[in-house]
Order: structure tokens, then C-alpha cells, then sequence
């Protein structure tokens, strides 16, 4: 007998395409709920095609997903720019106007283009962020190669007390207030990079 095979974890995103369940997403949070279904949603990839995206929410349990733009696919995503959030947003997992990272571990963002627009509240709008004011914290996001675009104002990544570890690499940012910031009561930081 044949030995059974894990499906594969890698998922494609194309804003071009029409919403196909389990093959290819219009959004790249189609995509996420898509795997947040699934009996193990950790450890996936999401192959996103060249274009422009909504804002996303990276959900608890989905612990070491990637979000990385396909090869030479020059993805953008729109933060910061009023738009309505991607999920149920609450006093535990405020909205931050950009894509959240919420009680999850081992996040990486690579490859994209991220345009941050003039939106000012709430005063932790930005890109990117791990706020959470919920008592459980995601940990090690990792930024790879990723480009900033701001508007003269906003914040690129913010970082929420509770997160350990966090990287930032490779990446570019323009015309933002605070490229990277960080709230840090009672976090002791095992390293950053």
C-alpha cells in the first residue's frame, strides 16, 4: 500500500483570480481564514501574486505562517488608510489600521510592499503590529526584505509589550514618523534584530 502523504501547506493568493476554495484566494485574508479551518493551521505559506491587497489579520493558531510576495511579484498592501478592519476587533485585539499579528508565534512577512497611509488613530496605527491588550502575546515576528512607503506620518512596525522577540530585516522605510516602535511595560527583551 501507498504510504499516505500530508497535503501540502503553501496556499496561493492572486487578486486577479476568483475565490476557489482551497486552491487560490482573492485576499490574503480569504486566505488565512482558509487555513485557520484546517485540522493543523500551522506551519503554512501563502504565495501572494503581483497586485494590490487589503490589510490582513494574522489569527491565533496559525504559529509559524509566512506571507511572502511570489517570485518577483511585486505585492502591495494598503495600511493605515481607514479602511474597515479584516476581522471582529475588540477591547483584547484592538484594531491597529494595518495588519495585525494577534496572539500567534513565528509570523513572517516577506517580501512586500507596504504603503502606510495618514489614518492617526488609534494612536497605535501602523503597518504593522502586535498590539494586544489580551493577556496571551504572539512572539517572534519577522519583517524580511519588506518596503515602508509612508504618507509624512504613522508608524511602520509596532511592537506591543509581551513580545520577546521580534526582526526586522532587510527592510526600507520612507516619510513615516517612526519607522519602528515599541511599547515595552514589563517586557524583557530576549533579542531583536
Amino acid at each position: 500500500t501507498a504510504a499516505k502523504t500530508e497535503p501540502t501547506k503553501v496556499i496561493a493568493v492572486d487578486a486577479a483570480a476568483e475565490t476557489l476554495e482551497g486552491e487560490t484566494y482573492a485576499t490574503i485574508q480569504d486566505a488565512i481564514n482558509y487555513i485557520a479551518e484546517q485540522k493543523d493551521p500551522t506551519g503554512w505559506t501563502i504565495n501572494v501574486a503581483a497586485g494590490t491587497y487589503p490589510r490582513f489579520t494574522v489569527l491565533g493558531g496559525l504559529d509559524g505562517l509566512t506571507v511572502q510576495a511570489a517570485k518577483d511579484a511585486e505585492v502591495v498592501i494598503e495600511t493605515v488608510n481607514n479602511s474597515a478592519p479584516s476581522v471582529p476587533v475588540s477591547g483584547g485585539a484592538p484594531d491597529t489600521a494595518g495588519i495585525s499579528v494577534r496572539n500567534v508565534d513565528n509570523v513572517t512577512l516577506n517580501s512586500l510592499t507596504i504603503n502606510v497611509g495618514t489614518q492617526t488613530t488609534p494612536w497605535i496605527a501602523a503597518a504593522v503590529s502586535t498590539y494586544t491588550e489580551s493577556t496571551e502575546k504572539g512572539d517572534n515576528l519577522n519583517i524580511v526584505d519588506c518596503t515602508f512607503n509612508g504618507s509624512g506620518s504613522g508608524i511602520g512596525v509596532f511592537i506591543n509589550s509581551g513580545t520577546t522577540t521580534f526582526n526586522v530585516i532587510g527592510c526600507e522605510f520612507s516619510n513615516l514618523k517612526e519607522a519602528i516602535g515599541m511599547y515595552g511595560d514589563g517586557t524583557l527583551m530576549a533579542g531583536a534584530e
